[in-house]
């Protein structure tokens, strides 16, 4: 989600991204209230019908919880510290590309 051309005076343009799973990405990092009430300023804004389709996308959409904890890296030889939260981050983005798709199985072969 980003804004552009905000300030006084200014009008406001909220950008934010047409395709389902990148719609879920952003609700997963931002709140999916978060990024509806995005939606419906940029339908303000544009006048247009896009909130209705992006809402229903999110609407009835369980914000899914990241299956991997930094404890299961530990357990795997990883040591508290930079390396073990770049590795979490790592893994995140992976899951988040794949849709949330990714079990936690797959997930640990990527170790």
């Amino acid at each position: 989600m980003s804004a552009t051309g905000c300030g006084r005076g200014r009008r406001c343009q909220i950008c934010l991204p047409d395709d389902a799973n990148a719609l879920r990405a952003l609700a997963y990092r931002h709140s999916k209230g978060a990024v509806i009430d995005g939606l419906k300023v940029q339908a303000a804004l544009r006048r247009s019908d896009e909130l209705g389709a992006a809402e229903a996308i999110l609407s009835g959409w369980p914000v899914p919880v990241l299956p991997i904890k930094g404890a299961d890296l530990m357990a795997r030889g990883f040591e508290k510290g930079p390396a073990l939260g770049a590795k979490l981050k790592e893994l995140e983005a992976a899951w988040v590309a794949s849709d949330f798709k990714m079990s936690r199985e797959v997930l640990l072969t990527m170790l």
